[in-house]
C-alpha cells in the first residue's frame, strides 16, 4: 500500500513539473519572445531532468523514470524555443 501511495505521489508530481511549464510556452509561441527568459535556468533543468531519468533507469524504478518525461519534454520544448526566438 505505501509502495502504491508513493508510485501515485511520483506520477502526479511529475505531472505537476512538466505543466508548470505549460503558460511559458504557450506566452512564448504567441508573442514569439524570449527577451526575459533565461537560457541557462531551461538549459540546467534540461540537464537534471536528463540525469534524474538516467538515475531512476539504472535503479529501475520505472515510476520515477516515467513519470518525469513530461517535464522533460516540456522543458525541451522552452530550450527549442529559446533557441528559435532569441536574436541573433
Amino acid at each position: 500500500m505505501r509502495e502504491n501511495l508513493s508510485n501515485i505521489l511520483f506520477i502526479i508530481a511529475g505531472i505537476l513539473w512538466g505543466i508548470e511549464c505549460l503558460p511559458q510556452i504557450r506566452k512564448t509561441l504567441k508573442t514569439k519572445s524570449v527577451k526575459d527568459i533565461s537560457l541557462p535556468f531551461f538549459a540546467i533543468c534540461f540537464c537534471a531532468y536528463f540525469v534524474y531519468f538516467i538515475g531512476a533507469v539504472l535503479i529501475r524504478n520505472w515510476f520515477l523514470a516515467f513519470s518525469h518525461i513530461p517535464s522533460f519534454i516540456f522543458i525541451s520544448t522552452m530550450v527549442i524555443l529559446i533557441f528559435k526566438y532569441r536574436k541573433k
